[in-house]
């Protein structure tokens, strides 16, 4: 009876443990579509300041999402100016130090930033 309220919970814990990762990748794509298609309204500054905060705690395991939002840069699909800075500071904190990250991708979302400002 024990190995099997064991065994339960261990069931029970990884499939939170995976449940909890799918929320989380639902939350970073859901702040990223807020930051990319909500225009200069005070929730995509709100979506950007919870994205950095996200990526500020591990930003290695991060790298795709600050790609991506470089990315957004290049293609000039963030309008709000506070995401603007606050994407242009995490480029330049945690792409430019690691070179083999992006290197042509950083330079361009500089050059696209040097534009806009």
């Amino acid at each position: 009876e024990n190995g099997e309220a064991e065994s339960s919970y261990l069931v029970t814990g990884q499939h939170s443990n995976s449940s909890a990762k799918a929320a989380r990748l639902r939350c970073l794509r859901v702040l990223i579509d807020l930051v990319c298609e909500g225009g200069d309204s005070p929730i995509v500054a709100e979506a950007m300041f919870m994205l950095r905060r996200v990526i500020q705690r591990d930003p290695a395991a991060h790298v795709r999402t600050l790609h991506r939002l470089a990315s957004l840069l290049c293609a000039n699909r963030v309008r709000s100016l506070e995401a603007l800075a606050s994407i242009c500071w995490l480029v330049g904190e945690h792409l430019l130090r690691d070179v083999s990250s992006g290197p042509l991708l950083t330079c361009d979302a500089v050059r696209v930033l040097t534009q806009r400002f």
